[in-house]
C-alpha cells in the first residue's frame, strides 16, 4: 500500500547505486559514506555458566533468540542470576547481532534482531552469543541499523569475517569497519516517518503470532489425546 511505496522511496534515496560495496566520498541526497562504528556503538554480551541459569526476573538473550535469516524469537530467553554490566542490559527495541552460529548453512551468524519486551522477565541481558548495536547519535535510528544489517552485502561481509567449523564465531572487531551510505538529515526524516510506524505494526503482528503459537502448542496435546474436544 502507500506505506510500502513510501518505504521504497525512502530506501532508494540512500541505497548505494547498483547495490555494490560503498566507497569513500559523498553518498546520494547529501549523505556520506561512513564506517558503521561512526554511527553506532557496540557492546559485547556476558559469558555464563550453567549454575547461573536459575529462576529469576532477569533473562539472557541467547543464540536461540535469533530466527534463521534474522529476526527475534521470544522463546530463546534463559533465566539468569549471574552478574552483568549496566551497558549489557537490553532495552526493548534495541538491535542485537548474532555472534555465533551452529547452523550448517550459517543462517544466523551476523543476523540482526530487534528485542521485544518479555511478559515473563523484567530485565534482559545480552549473552556472549549476542552483541548490542545502538545508534551513537541522532543521525540514524535503530530501524535504520536493523535494515542495514539485514542487507545481503552486510551478510557477505560478516560471513567473510567468520571463523570456525562446527561452531561459527564472528569477529566482533570487524563489524565497526563495515562501510555504508549514511543518509542526510532530510532523507532520514522521511525514513523515520515511514519506518517507525511500519516497524511498530510488524512487532505487534509478531507478538500476536507468538501468542497464537503458544496457544496452539498448549492445546495440541489435549486435542490429539482427546482430552480437549472441539
Amino acid at each position: 500500500g502507500a506505506a510500502r511505496g513510501g518505504w521504497r522511496a525512502a530506501v532508494s534515496l540512500w541505497r548505494p547505486a547498483g547495490g555494490g560495496a560503498a566507497g569513500r566520498g559523498s553518498g546520494p541526497a547529501g549523505g556520506g559514506v561512513k564506517d558503521l562504528g561512526d554511527i553506532a556503538t557496540f557492546t559485547g554480551g556476558r559469558s555464563y555458566r550453567s549454575r547461573d541459569l536459575h529462576n529469576s526476573d532477569t533473562a539472557l538473550v541467547t543464540l536461540k533468540s535469533f530466527r534463521r535469516g534474522g529476526g527475534y524469537r521470544y522463546d530463546g530467553l534463559k533465566p539468569y542470576i549471574g552478574r552483568f554490566r549496566d551497558e549489557q542490559v537490553i532495552e526493548p527495541g534495541d538491535v542485537v547481532l548474532a555472534c555465533t552460529d551452529v547452523t550448517q548453512a550459517a543462517e544466523v551468524i551476523g543476523k540482526p534482531a530487534i528485542v521485544q519486551p518479555s511478559p515473563h522477565y523484567t530485565k534482559l541481558v545480552a549473552s556472549l552469543d549476542a552483541m548490542i548495536m545502538r545508534p551513537s547519535s541522532g543521525r540514524v535510528n535503530r530501524e535504520f541499523l536493523y535494515l542495514l544489517c539485514s542487507t545481503e552485502r552486510f551478510a557477505d561481509y560478516t560471513y567473510a569475517h567468520t571463523s570456525g567449523t562446527t561452531v561459527l564465531h564472528l569477529s566482533k572487531k570487524a563489524i565497526p569497519s563495515f562501510r555504508a551510505v549514511v543518509p542526510s538529515h532530510d532523507v532520514m526524516a522521511v525514513f523515520d516517518k515511514v519506518s517507525i510506524p511500519v516497524f511498530a505494526k510488524m512487532q505487534t503482528i509478531s507478538r500476536e503470532q507468538d501468542a497464537l503459537a503458544g496457544l496452539r502448542d498448549a492445546l495440541l496435546p489435549g486435542l490429539v489425546s482427546g482430552v480437549v474436544v472441539v
